[in-house]
């Protein structure tokens, strides 16, 4: 039976990257980080949304093989608990730039370049070189399961942990320090709190805002990243610590290359998802995509283009209907005030400009 629940929210998932990815792009000098978390969550919502509907329902013997489609699937899935934690870490490292004691516009665009390359390093290419690295604890191409669709087989052998489950916990880690959280017992999420230097540089950056001036960051733009963040690391540093857990409490068998890739390594099993719903870790995705929607989804262009959406809305309802909203009217208001006030503050310097010329 199909997930409908799962399959509907990855669809919104994947749907809620497109506009946080184009308007996060029209931010001038904001980090790659951020559109590259973006891609990864909008790759695995809307993966789950195709195999949820082609695996949701029906005989595993009937079911698609999935030839070449669950090559590329299930790579990028094993990938995805790499790339978002790596992403979350060129995050941090822009807001650990951009709260330097001595910032200013001109720093960060000095060191926007090598930025760039760092983040693009540790959110894409390291998880793609990986790829190579994870086919030697592989005993199968992919296998696929109900709901779930295409996914990586991983050994249960010693190598496992250090090639793979290792990765993701060390790297949200690594976020997690640059943003302040702290562990107990290496397993319980206690409190989040800013690392004190975070604090102490931020003081400079207060001083600035407060006089209005510009510091290569403004406030909002700063609130957002790191909520980002925080909802990330939240959400995947538990996860992944509790995988690495299950995986350590399993007997491991000693390595055998052999074994691992001998004469079934292409064989392809096809099972029924147990429950008949989706597995609740694969709910990260949308969950992701709708944290990360509201947090870095809400610039102001993209703020002025959902009112702007919303009033032509308004504007098309029946005019018995209009009544019956009357927050949509306030909104239209508000954006029919803003075009006139643009519209006036335009005419002015045109004026200004011709008596300047003349």
């Amino acid at each position: 039976m199909p997930d409908y629940a799962y399959t509907v929210f990855s669809c919104i998932g994947f749907l809620l990257c497109i506009p946080a990815a184009y308007f996060n792009w029209k931010v001038p000098g904001r980090p790659w980080a951020t559109l590259i978390l973006i891609g990864w969550v909008f790759a695995i919502n809307l993966l789950s949304f195709i195999d949820s509907i082609i695996w949701g329902a029906g005989d595993p013997d009937q079911w698609w093989d999935g030839q070449v489609y669950c090559d590329i699937d299930s790579h990028i899935k094993s990938a995805f608990p790499l790339g978002v934690p790596g992403a979350t870490i060129g995050i941090c490292r822009f807001l650990a730039a951009a709260t330097n004691p001595d910032p200013g516009q001109k720093a960060l665009k000095y060191t926007q370049s090598r930025r760039n390359i760092i983040d693009l390093f540790l959110g894409l290419i390291l998880p793609i070189l990986h790829v190579p690295i994870k086919f030697i604890i592989s005993p199968r191409r992919y296998y696929i399961i109900g709901i779930g669709g295409c996914t990586g087989w991983t050994d249960d052998s010693w190598p496992s942990i250090p090639l793979y489950y290792l990765w993701s916990p060390i790297l949200t880690l690594v976020a997690s320090g640059y943003a302040g959280i702290h562990l107990l017992n290496c397993a319980s999420l206690i409190t989040v709190v800013f690392l004190r230097h975070w604090w102490i540089r931020r003081q400079n950056l207060n001083n600035n805002w407060a006089m209005g001036q510009r510091s290569g960051i403004s406030r909002l733009d700063f609130i957002r990243l790191v909520a980002t963040v925080l909802s990330v690391v939240f959400l995947y540093l538990p996860l992944s610590l509790y995988i690495l857990g299950v995986n350590l409490a399993i007997p491991l068998h000693p390595f055998s290359w052999s074994r691992i890739h001998g004469p079934f390594w292409n064989v392809i099993e096809k099972v029924a998802s147990p429950t008949g719903k989706a597995e609740w870790e694969a709910w990260i995705g949308p969950v992701l995509a709708i944290t990360s929607f509201f947090f870095v989804g809400f610039t102001r262009p993209a703020k002025q283009f959902y009112e702007r959406c919303m009033e032509l809305t308004y504007d098309h309802l029946p005019k018995n209907l209009q009544k019956k909203f009357p927050n949509l009217q306030k909104i239209s208001e508000k954006c029919k005030e803003r075009r006139c006030t643009q519209g006036l503050s335009t005419n002015t310097e045109r004026a200004s400009i011709r008596i300047t010329d003349t």
